[in-house]
């Protein structure tokens, strides 16, 4: 994965190459999720809206005209704004047609339409759209679980889609106590492209000390690698993350520290 970061506007940028493999030994640390339970592959019409003009003549699906709005969409009105100023034409149109669909679909129908497309849909297109449509329902926790669910999803347009929306969601406590299975899956090394995301999201949802346990216990290596990791936000996000299951008090960058807690656990 190539990352480019710019620690500030004008500020000099620089480029990363990361890669992260899992070893076949930490394999049973990773788990997808199975392929959906309905596997009548359709475009539903409420959805084509979003899709069909993000459809090329070849019938390919052009992820991007889809996804790059979409992380702005839960940031206010404003940050949409500035997202597409100085965006060409068809940057800004793509963004103010998803940007609509979504205002148009907040009401309580939407959101148990788009969680149960989510969870069963065989369509990946449907469960894309699904995805961006809970962006509307930040502030119920149910809906923090079924995209973190997502992000084990068999395709990983519906994990990129889900993890837009987790990421531009306002910070806020959510009790996570349920769905320990999920995050252990997720800290231990399924959808490591997500790992800062899920390391972020626990800590700025004020995940309980309590399942310390639950999630780290023979479960730690990917956030006590990224302590040590060179490329921004990285190191951040994990250490965030242990020190919030510390009960706030933080051990410092070193690994080992980190280490010595979590095998007393």
């Amino acid at each position: 994965m190539n990352m480019e970061y710019t620690p500030a506007p004008g500020a000099p940028s620089s480029r990363h190459l990361i890669i992260k493999l899992v070893e076949p030994e930490a394999r049973a640390r990773v788990k997808w999720l199975p392929p959906r339970t309905d596997s009548f592959n359709v475009l539903r019409p409420a959805y084509a809206t979003v899709i069909l003009p993000a459809v090329d003549s070849t019938g390919a699906l052009w992820l991007n005209r889809i996804l790059w709005p979409l992380q702005f969409y839960g940031r206010g009105r404003g940050a949409m704004t500035r997202a597409v100023a100085k965006a060409p034409a068809t940057v800004h149109a793509d963004a103010e047609r998803l940007w609509g669909f979504l205002d148009d679909h907040k009401n309580e129908s939407d959101w148990m339409t788009a969680r149960a497309v989510l969870q069963n849909d065989g369509s990946y297109a449907d469960r894309m759209v699904a995805a961006a449509i809970l962006a509307n329902f930040a502030e119920r926790d149910s809906t923090w679980f079924t995209l973190a669910d997502a992000l084990r999803d068999p395709s990983e347009p519906v994990r990129n889609a889900s993890a837009a929306v987790l990421g531009s969601f306002p910070s806020r406590p959510v009790d996570w106590t349920s769905q320990t299975t999920t995050l252990r899956f997720l800290l231990g090394g399924t959808n490591v492209a997500a790992s800062e995301l899920v390391f972020s999201m626990l800590a700025r949802t004020q995940v309980s000390p309590t399942l310390a346990t639950a999630l780290l216990k023979g479960n730690e290596f990917w956030a006590l690698t990224h302590l040590t990791a060179s490329y921004p936000g990285a190191a951040t996000s994990a250490r965030n993350l242990l020190v919030q299951l510390h009960g706030g008090d933080d051990l410092g960058p070193d690994p080992a520290k980190w280490r010595r807690w979590i095998r007393q656990l």
